[in-house]
């Protein structure tokens, strides 16, 4: 995997029910585009990088999101896609519609690499998001260049609003724009997690190109 990336958009994807118990402590997306605006404002970067948060309700507009990134892929745009969802084992759920199998999120994630180079990077703050592996051995191209991802529950000790700066996705996106550099931004994320002592604790892995590998990509546990 290549430890520097050419990236000129981060999407954020957000589709969460507010009427559902405590969601409200998982809606962090304007409060990331906040942090990564400033972040880009202040690096070298700011002429070629952008963000954009694009809040999904419902099948029109989640189908409307990945058209969208599509067209401006065809224009030349170098994505990364980071989602905020509910998640279960077997797929992503999507707010104000149902909930998708991975292989049909997999899809779109394969239609927009196939359209930028094969570069596709995606980061998940999803539940089990992790668990869409079971579906790459049966492919026979992974659909991302790497994918950050748990393929278990996400601790809401850790991964909500009440201390932004904090947040490891807020961590791991400043981190990236003012180095440039996945590895370091990987070894943030890295230490903002409890350790495994903790009751907290979850574990998170990269998911990568590996043509070395028997199915072409390779699982690096990050904690």
């Amino acid at each position: 995997m290549k430890t520097n990336i050419a990236i000129s958009k981060i999407y954020i994807l957000e589709s969460v029910d507010l009427n559902n118990g405590q969601n409200g402590l998982l809606i962090y997306g304007s409060q990331l585009k906040k942090e990564i605006d400033k972040s880009i404002s202040a690096s070298k970067h700011k002429s070629s990088l952008t963000c954009e948060l694009i809040n999904i309700n419902g099948q029109y507009q989640w189908q409307n999101a990945w058209k969208r990134i599509r067209r401006e892929c065809q224009r030349g745009v170098k994505p990364m896609i980071h989602i905020i969802a509910h998640g279960k084992q077997k797929g992503l759920v999507i707010a104000g519609y149902k909930e998708l199998p991975w292989c049909y999120v997999l899809k779109q994630f394969r239609k927009v690499n196939n359209l930028s180079q094969k570069e596709l990077c995606v980061t998940m703050n999803v539940c089990y998001a992790g668990c869409c592996i079971s579906n790459l051995f049966t492919s026979n191209e992974l659909p991302f260049e790497f994918l950050l991802a748990t393929p278990d529950p996400v601790s809401m000790n850790v991964f909500n609003t009440t201390k932004i700066a904090q947040h490891p996705f807020v961590i791991f996106y400043t981190t990236m724009i003012s180095s440039r550099s996945i590895d370091k931004a990987l070894k943030r994320f890295k230490q903002s997690l409890p350790s495994k002592r903790k009751n907290d604790y979850s574990s998170w892995n990269l998911i990568h190109t590996d043509n070395a590998m028997p199915y072409k990509f390779a699982i690096e546990p990050i904690k």
